[in-house]
């Protein structure tokens, strides 16, 4: 899977990673009153990626194709549970964007979801990763607190500490 968007995102997977990779933003620019100035300048374009030590271990994964994602009734929705999100890649680019690409593992797949998930092959995705979900107990002084669903931010920052 290829996930591009800002730089911002390294921060989601290690704090120093955008400094690892970028350049701070000269303090002699102008900005915009109120707004942080983005990192745009590579330290080194001889780096062509960074493998990123990171995984995100148990979790449930749905994919949709952008096809599908107006739709009401998204009939090819692909559930996965119990996978493992790894082998994180990242290629920084000039001018502050960044592809990060990773791998969804999961042993609990039949014929026909491996055959939905080959179809999705080169097309734009939604893709949701969150933990599974555990249902609601009373609290008690005992235990702690259970947690809920996260979403993919949570879980990126939650990796990355």
């Amino acid at each position: 899977m290829r996930l591009t968007g800002s730089n911002v995102l390294l921060d989601m997977l290690h704090p120093g990673l955008r400094a690892a990779l970028y350049l701070p933003p000269d303090p002699a620019q102008a900005t915009i009153p109120g707004e942080t100035p983005p990192w745009t300048v590579l330290r080194c374009e001889a780096v062509p990626f960074v493998a990123v030590k990171y995984e995100l271990a148990g979790r449930n994964v749905v994919l949709v194709p952008a096809s599908e994602m107006e739709s009401e009734l998204a009939q090819d929705e692909l559930q996965m549970s119990s996978c493992n999100v790894n082998a994180f890649k990242v290629t920084a680019h000039a001018g502050g964007s960044v592809d990060i690409d990773f791998r969804i593992q999961s042993n609990d797949i039949d014929a026909g979801a491996i055959g939905m998930a080959g179809g999705m092959l080169a097309q734009d995705v939604e893709l949701s990763i969150t933990h599974t979900d555990v249902a609601e107990e009373p609290e008690s002084e005992d235990t702690a607190p259970k947690e809920k669903a996260k979403t993919a931010t949570d879980l990126f920052i939650e990796g990355a500490t």
